[in-house]
């Protein structure tokens, strides 16, 4: 029951997304007939950094914490030094960064934040960025002081030569769908934690369970 849950809640955060990128323009002012894509505001990318940092974690922190819990990893850690743990957490913390940029830039073009300030990443020409530029964005995040290059131009932004528009306003805000896809995860992983925990002991109330939590 655990994985089909799991791959069931992929899969249907994987459509919502899907369905997002596939209608949304970039937005333009017009000028004679010159056009200009509209970058996201300062404020916006300051914002869009504090919430990337809050959703990575909502979606790594399970997976650290299942490998606390795996005896032979425990044991690693605890053979380590103060020092070698921090070293060891400063990676693991990379590592993550790394998959949640990438994976969602490279796919969707977009971050889960971006689907609330209504914005997309895209090369120079407005245009979905390849994965090598997407690898490039991703790999110059973590170059010291980058989170602060903004006050200029963002080296991230301007080394992989993508930026950060702003999109077309749609008559379904981004809030909607990440209210959505808040209240359809929330549900599932309520379920499944219940039968992983209760599977053998309280099965027969299962369906109770599931009629309050949506209730």
């Amino acid at each position: 029951f655990t994985i089909l849950f799991r791959l069931l809640v992929v899969i249907i955060s994987y459509g919502i997304l899907k369905e997002l990128t596939s209608k949304k323009e970039l937005n333009f002012n017009q000028e004679n007939e010159n056009q200009y894509w509209i970058p996201a505001s300062k404020f916006t990318r300051i914002t869009q950094l504090i919430l990337d940092l809050f959703f990575c974690f909502l979606i790594f922190y399970p997976i650290a914490y299942s490998l606390i819990n795996i005896e032979y990893f425990k044991a690693i850690v605890t053979s380590l030094s103060e020092n070698q743990q921090k070293l060891l957490l400063y990676l693991l913390v990379i590592i993550f960064r790394f998959i949640y940029y990438f994976t969602f830039e490279n796919i969707f073009g977009i971050t889960p934040e971006k689907i609330l300030t209504n914005t997309a990443v895209v090369n120079n020409e407005g245009i979905k960025a390849n994965t090598q530029s997407i690898f490039k964005r991703t790999i110059t995040r973590f170059i010291p002081f980058e989170s602060i290059s903004f006050i200029t131009y963002g080296w991230h932004d301007t080394w992989s030569e993508t930026n950060v528009f702003e999109l077309k306003p749609s008559k379904i805000s981004g809030l909607y769908y990440y209210l959505l896809f808040l209240v359809i995860s929330v549900g599932i992983y309520y379920v499944m934690y219940y039968i992983e925990t209760n599977a053998y002991t309280n099965l027969d109330h299962c369906p109770k369970l599931i009629f309050s939590t949506f209730a």
